[in-house]
């Protein structure tokens, strides 16, 4: 019985395996499949088979160098099966619908006020949703993951501790969601999403070289990360890893939003450059800024070179480089990918890595890849797409729920 229990598995684990390739490659041969899966050509042969006899994936032309002879390869078919991944902020919801081969085809967005009550943002939200899954088909959908601003404790209860939106604390949005809708739901930190998507979205080469790389991003007044650890979402105890916001740095420092001295996010996030331009606003007389400045219009300057944006985002780059480094010597990542809330400039980079220097060994200093992010989209809604499909993956249940839509049934997927 058991041996039949364990053939059953391997075989879930071989088909979703292939199936994650052909998803995350785009284009994959049998040649490349055999290379990076290590199962025999007849074992392919036979999922591959399956796959096209679903309609799911389609024979096509695999990409070639010149003078290379044509090469048969496999691409997703279908646009039947869609994911749906949603961004939780202070002041707005978003909602998009994914296709299997992670191109968004749908969006719906809706403001949400903090000192609203709660279950009636709750509804607004749901309401959203729905709205965006009445133009499609629900039974095609694949799963659900909302990226969550944090602290995001799990636990029995999952609760979001934000600063300035405290109405959040008081509804479980795991439960909430995932007691609405007929396909699994999962909730997760919205940075971790984000280091996830900034994961995916580095080469098969790069990934099998790295075995750890953070990623950050700040929206308002906090700064969150994510670390990635071969492959994986680092949680910590209770998943709030990667609040680096919240790590001290000038214990005389003035309180923040938790009571604590002298956090990062006082002196590093993008709040925290307004403040540093009303600071010195009358010492730049040819700055084109004003305390009525917003933080677009302050990066925008900064591009176009006004000498107080670029004081203020040096400041910015120095603290945001000393919170940095603690966590290099905590938890040594080989690649720190600085998030697209950030300025997307070179300078503000090389801001970051001259700070490296300063106050690093170079035998250190030198080893860590600071870069900005590549992405276009939103790094949280990518990463939630990619988070659904690793859920599936990790759980063996990839091919069985893409074959349970293609045959028209919807099922009961249990996430764990």
């Amino acid at each position: 019985m058991q041996k039949g229990l364990n053939n059953q598995k391997i075989q879930q684990t071989n088909r979703s395996l292939i199936l994650e390739m052909i998803i995350d490659r785009g284009v994959a041969t049998r040649k490349e499949m055999v290379e990076l899966t290590g199962l025999h050509k007849p074992t392919i042969t036979n999922i591959v088979n399956e796959l096209l006899e679903m309609n799911v994936i389609e024979e096509c032309e695999a990409p070639r160098q010149e003078g290379q002879r044509k090469v048969v390869g496999f691409a997703l078919k279908t646009q039947k099966i869609k994911i749906l991944t949603a961004r939780w902020a202070r002041s707005f919801f978003e909602v998009a619908l994914y296709t299997l081969s992670g191109e968004i085809s749908d969006t719906e967005r809706c403001d949400v006020e903090p000192e609203e009550n709660i279950e009636l943002t709750a509804h607004k939200i749901l309401e959203s949703i729905n709205s965006l899954l009445d133009r499609h088909h629900t039974s095609h959908v694949l799963g659900m993951c909302i990226g969550v601003p944090g602290p995001y404790i799990k636990g029995e209860k999952h609760e979001a501790l934000v600063a300035g939106y405290d109405n959040l604390q008081k509804i479980d949005i795991q439960k909430y969601f995932e007691d609405k809708f007929p396909f699994p739901v999962m909730t997760e930190h919205d940075a971790h999403l984000s280091a996830f998507a900034e994961w995916k979205n580095m080469s098969q080469k790069e990934r099998s070289n790295c075995n750890c790389m953070m990623a950050l991003q700040s929206l308002g007044i906090g700064i969150g990360a994510g670390v990635i650890l071969d492959g994986k979402i680092v949680e910590g105890a209770f998943g709030i890893s990667g609040e680096i916001g919240q790590m001290g740095i000038l214990f005389s420092g003035a309180k923040g939003r938790n009571g604590a001295k002298g956090v990062l996010e006082n002196y590093a996030s993008f709040a925290s450059v307004k403040r540093y331009i009303r600071t010195r606003l009358f010492e730049f007389p040819g700055s084109s800024l004003s305390e009525e400045s917003s933080y677009e219009e302050i990066v925008e300057a900064y591009y176009h070179h006004d000498p107080l944006a670029e004081w203020a985002f040096d400041v910015v780059a120095w603290h945001l480089a000393y919170g940095l480094i603690n966590t290099v010597f905590v938890i040594n990542p080989s690649i720190i990918i600085i998030g697209p809330d950030y300025p997307r400039s070179e300078r503000f980079v090389e801001k970051i890595k001259q700070a490296f220097r300063e106050m690093m060994d170079e035998r250190i200093s030198s080893r860590v890849d600071i870069r900005l992010s590549t992405i276009e989209k939103d790094p949280t809604l990518e990463g939630g797409y990619n988070y659904v499909i690793d859920m599936f993956i990790h759980n063996h249940l990839l091919f069985e729920r893409v074959k349970e839509i293609m045959d028209g049934h919807s099922g009961d997927f249990l996430q764990e």
